[in-house]
C-alpha cells in the first residue's frame, strides 16, 4: 500500500538570477507598453529615447513626425511610436503617513503595479577611494530621503558576486541601513585619497581586482534586472574604471582581431577632451574581438574592452539605461607631494618636467573617466563628473527618469546576421527635428534577434535559479512567506518560517487505488548580507495524498514550518522557488529579515506571531502559552488544522492570515531587554497599534502591556493583544505595525518596531 510521503523541511535564504523573455509586436502604429521597451525581433526593432531642451527639462510633446531614426546611416519608417510616463505621482497636501515614511514597515509583498521606477545603485567598491566613499555615503542619505512612493531600490556593491541583488526594497528605513553598511574595500583599486593618482592600483595584491571584475559584476546584475517590467535605471558609482588605456597597457594594442567601428564614432561623442590619445583608444576597439558580446569565448572574459561591448549590448537588450558618476569633484592635477611614487623630488623638477607629470596625472585621470562615459552614452544615460555636488547630478538623473519615447521600425532582411556568421555592429540614431532640443537614446546593438540570443535553461536547478530573478512576490503558484525573528536564551537567535504553498494548480495523476501523486522542485539558497552565498539546495519533493485528505489538501495547501538559527546579526533575505514540473508553473516568495543584537542590551523587539480566531471566542492573553505556540517552541507541524480553509477563502493559520471580517487577529511578541524601574522592578513602556492598506495609515491605538509582573524572565517579554476585523475594514492587504517606547531607556535606541501583514477577504 503506498503511503503518503512526507515533506521535508527546507532552509531557505537567497537572491536573484537571470532569466529573459520578450514578446514581439506586429509592426504597426500603436501605443507602446512600459513592459518590453527594448525589442529586437525580426519584425521589430523598438528602442526608448528621452529628449531635453536646452534647460535639460524633458520634452514630452512631440509627434511621431517630428523624429528621424536611421540603421546604420539609412532612414526608417517609423511604426510604432508613443510616450511612457514612469514618473511616482504624489498627492499635495496628504497628510497621512504612508509605509514607506514609517520605520520598521515593508510591505511583504511589493507589487509589480505599484512600481513605477526600477533603479539599481551599483557603489564599485572594487574601483573606488576611501574619500569618495565617504562622499558617495552623504550623497545617497540625501536621495533616498527623497526618493517616491513607487520606486524599486536596490544598493548594491560590486565585490558582492552573486548576491548583489538581494537588497531591492521600497523601504526607505532598509535602503538607509544599506547606505549605513556602505564600506571602502581596501583590497580594491582605490587608493586612499581620491585624486591621489599615485595612489591607486588597477590590480589588486590577489591579481584579481581589475576592471574586469567590475565589469563582470555589472554584467550579473544586469542579467538580473531582464525579466523585471519597463525600463530599468542602473546608477554606477566608480572613480576607479580604466578600460580604454593608451599608453600603459601593451595587451590590448597587440590583440590582432577587429571589433566594429561604429563604437568608436560613439566614444569620439563622449570625450571629454579632443585628446590625442583617442587615435591610440580607438586602435583599442577596432583590435578586440566582439565574440565575447555573448560571452562565448573564455579567453576574452578578463579583456575588459571585450567585456565591456558585451555589457552594453546586454543592458540595451534588457531595457537597462546606465548612468555614471564620478565622485570625485573637481580635480587639481598638480602633484602636491614632496615626491611622487618613482621617487622624484617634484621641487627639484625643470619648468618642462613639472609639466610632464602635469600631463601625466591628467591624462590617467582621463583614463578613469572614458570609459564611464562611454557605457553611459551608449545606454542611454550620461556622466556626472567633475562636480562637487554629486546630489545635484542625482536629481538630474532622477529628472530624467520621469519618462520616455518608444521609437519603433521594421527591420530590413539584411540587418541581422546569417546563422553562424559574426553579428555586425548595427548603429542606430535618432534626431528630432525641432531646434533646440537634445536626443539621448541607444546607439545600437548586434544583429542577432532575441529569438536567436536566447537560451532557455534546460536543468531544474537553472528553471528555478531563473525564477528568483524579480524581487517581486509572483508567479503561478500562491505562495505566501513569513519569516520571524526571535531568540531563545539557550540556543541563541533563530527565524522562525512558514511557507503556505497553494497546490490546487498542481498536475495531480491517479492511479488505481485513488491516490493522487504530483511532483513538485524546490530551489533554496542562503545569502549573507555582504551578498556572500551560504547555502544552496534544490529538492524535488512527491505529494501523495487520497479520499478527504487529497481533497482537503487542494483546499488548504501546504504549510512548511522550519527555524533557522542565527550566528550573528545583521540583515538577510529568504526567497523560494517552487515549480510544478508538469505543467512548468513557478511561484515564488521572499522576505528580508533584521536580526538586531541584543548583547548590546539596546531595545529590540520578535517578529510578531499573528493568526485568525473567532472574534467571540476569548483571546490568549497567556504569555506564556502565547510564546509556546509562538514564538519560543519548537515550530508547528506541516499542514492539519491550522491550516484549514473554508468555503470562503479564510485560512486563519499563522502561515496564510486570510480572514473575514467579523473573525479577530490574534497576535504575540517579544521584548527583548526592557529596563525596569528601580522602585517597583517594573517596565514603563508605551505601545502603540498602527494598521495601513495600501501604503496609508488607517487605524491607529494603544496595545495591551505586557504583564511583566507574572514573568520571570526580564530581559524577554512576551506581549499579546488581539487585532478585530471591523465590517469597514474593506477586503485587501493589510500591514500591522507594532511600535514599542520605553521610557526608561533615554537614549536613541528607546523605540523599536516590528510589522506583520494579514489579508482580509470578502
Amino acid at each position: 500500500m503506498k503511503r503518503r510521503t512526507s515533506l521535508s523541511l527546507i532552509l531557505i535564504l537567497s537572491l536573484f538570477a537571470s532569466a529573459f523573455g520578450q514578446t514581439p509586436s506586429t509592426p504597426a502604429p500603436q501605443q507602446g507598453s512600459d513592459e518590453d521597451v527594448v525589442r529586437i525581433t525580426t519584425n521589430l526593432v523598438q528602442v526608448d529615447a528621452v529628449v531635453t531642451d536646452k534647460s535639460g527639462r524633458q520634452v514630452t510633446d512631440l509627434k511621431p513626425e517630428e523624429f528621424e531614426i536611421t540603421e546604420d546611416g539609412r532612414a526608417q519608417t517609423i511604426t510604432n511610436f508613443s510616450y511612457v510616463t514612469i514618473s511616482p505621482t504624489t498627492t499635495p497636501g496628504a497628510a497621512q503617513p504612508t509605509a514607506a515614511k514609517v520605520a520598521g514597515v515593508q510591505p511583504a509583498r511589493v507589487r509589480a503595479q505599484d512600481v513605477r521606477r526600477t533603479i539599481v545603485i551599483v557603489i564599485d567598491d572594487l574601483g573606488m577611494s576611501f574619500e569618495s566613499m565617504s562622499q558617495t555615503r552623504s550623497a545617497l542619505k540625501k536621495f533616498v530621503d527623497e526618493t517616491q512612493p513607487g520606486d524599486l531600490v536596490s544598493i548594491v556593491r560590486t565585490s558582492g558576486g552573486i548576491g548583489a541583488l538581494q537588497q531591492f526594497t521600497t523601504d526607505k528605513a532598509r535602503l538607509q541601513a544599506s547606505v549605513s553598511r556602505l564600506r571602502w574595500n581596501p583590497n580594491g583599486r582605490g587608493g586612499v585619497e581620491s585624486v591621489n593618482l599615485n595612489d591607486r592600483k588597477e590590480i589588486s595584491s590577489s591579481g584579481t581586482n581589475t576592471v574586469a571584475e567590475t565589469i563582470k559584476s555589472l554584467n550579473f546584475i544586469v542579467n538580473g534586472l531582464k525579466t523585471m517590467p519597463g525600463r530599468k535605471s542602473l546608477l554606477l558609482f566608480s572613480d576607479s574604471f580604466t578600460v580604454f588605456e593608451s599608453t600603459r597597457n601593451s595587451d590590448l594594442a597587440k590583440s590582432e582581431t577587429s571589433i566594429d567601428k561604429p563604437s568608436v564614432e560613439s566614444l569620439k561623442q563622449v570625450s571629454l577632451t579632443e585628446d590625442p590619445m583617442l587615435k591610440a583608444v580607438e586602435k583599442q576597439i577596432d583590435r578586440i574581438q566582439d565574440t565575447n558580446v555573448f560571452l562565448n569565448d573564455q579567453k576574452q572574459l578578463a579583456n575588459p574592452v571585450a567585456l565591456l561591448a558585451a555589457l552594453i549590448d546586454n543592458a540595451n537588450r534588457s531595457s537597462v539605461v546606465i548612468y555614471t558618476i564620478d565622485p570625485r569633484g573637481l580635480a587639481a592635477f598638480s602633484p602636491s607631494a614632496e615626491t611622487s611614487s618613482k621617487g622624484i623630488v617634484v621641487k627639484d623638477l625643470e619648468p618642462t618636467q613639472y609639466g610632464g607629470q602635469l600631463q601625466t596625472r591628467s591624462q590617467t585621470f582621463w583614463e578613469t573617466q572614458v570609459g564611464l562615459g562611454y557605457v553611459a552614452k551608449q545606454t542611454g544615460g550620461f556622466l556626472i563628473s567633475n562636480t562637487n555636488d554629486i546630489g545635484k547630478g542625482l536629481q538630474r538623473i532622477m529628472g530624467d527618469l520621469k519618462g520616455y519615447y518608444l521609437i519603433g521600425y521594421r527591420p530590413s532582411e539584411d540587418t541581422f546576421s546569417k546563422t553562424g556568421a559574426r553579428p555586425s555592429f548595427r548603429s542606430i540614431k535618432i534626431n528630432v527635428k525641432r531646434s533646440g532640443l537634445t536626443v539621448r537614446s541607444r546607439n545600437g546593438f548586434y544583429g542577432v534577434t532575441e529569438e536567436e540570443r536566447r537560451t532557455q535553461p534546460k536543468a531544474r536547478s537553472e528553471i528555478l535559479l531563473a525564477a528568483l530573478n524579480t524581487p517581486f512576490q509572483s508567479g503561478d503558484i500562491n505562495l505566501r512567506l513569513t519569516s520571524l525573528f526571535s531568540n531563545d536564551p539557550r540556543s541563541g537567535s533563530f527565524m522562525r518560517s512558514m511557507l503556505y504553498v497553494d497546490v490546487s494548480g498542481f498536475s495531480f495523476k491517479p492511479d488505481a487505488e485513488g491516490w493522487q501523486t504530483a511532483s513538485m522542485e524546490v530551489l533554496a539558497m542562503t545569502f549573507s548580507e555582504a551578498g556572500e552565498e551560504i547555502e544552496k539546495m534544490a529538492r524535488a519533493e512527491t505529494l501523495q495524498a487520497k479520499g478527504a485528505t487529497f481533497q482537503r489538501l487542494l483546499r488548504s495547501g501546504l504549510v512548511y514550518s522550519f527555524d533557522i538559527p542565527i550566528k550573528k546579526p545583521g540583515s538577510y533575505q529568504l526567497r523560494i522557488a517552487v515549480r510544478d514540473p508538469a505543467t512548468d508553473r513557478i511561484g515564488t516568495a521572499t522576505q528580508l529579515i533584521e536580526v538586531p543584537d541584543l548583547s548590546k542590551g539596546r531595545l529590540a523587539l520578535s517578529g510578531i506571531y499573528a493568526r485568525g480566531a473567532d472574534a467571540a471566542t476569548p483571546a490568549n492573553t497567556d504569555a506564556a502559552n502565547a510564546a509556546s505556540t509562538g514564538l519560543l517552541s519548537a515550530p508547528p507541524k506541516i499542514g492539519g488544522a491550522d491550516n484549514a480553509m473554508d468555503e470562503t477563502g479564510t485560512q486563519p493559520s499563522a502561515a496564510a492570515r486570510r480572514l473575514r471580517r467579523g473573525m479577530a487577529l490574534d497576535y504575540s511578541y517579544v521584548i527583548f531587554n526592557a529596563r525596569r524601574s528601580p522602585s517597583n522592578n517594573l517596565p514603563q513602556l508605551k505601545i502603540q497599534l498602527r494598521v495601513f492598506r495600501d501604503g496609508q495609515q488607517v487605524w491607529t491605538g494603544d496595545a495591551p502591556q505586557p504583564d511583566a509582573g507574572k514573568q520571570t524572565d526580564a530581559t524577554r517579554l512576551v506581549a499579546t493583544g488581539r487585532l478585530e476585523i471591523t465590517p469597514e475594514m474593506q477586503p485587501g492587504e493589510y500591514i500591522l505595525q507594532v511600535v514599542v517606547t520605553d521610557t526608561l531607556a533615554g537614549n536613541q535606541y528607546s523605540t523599536a518596531a516590528q510589522w506583520i501583514d494579514f489579508e482580509v477577504v470578502k
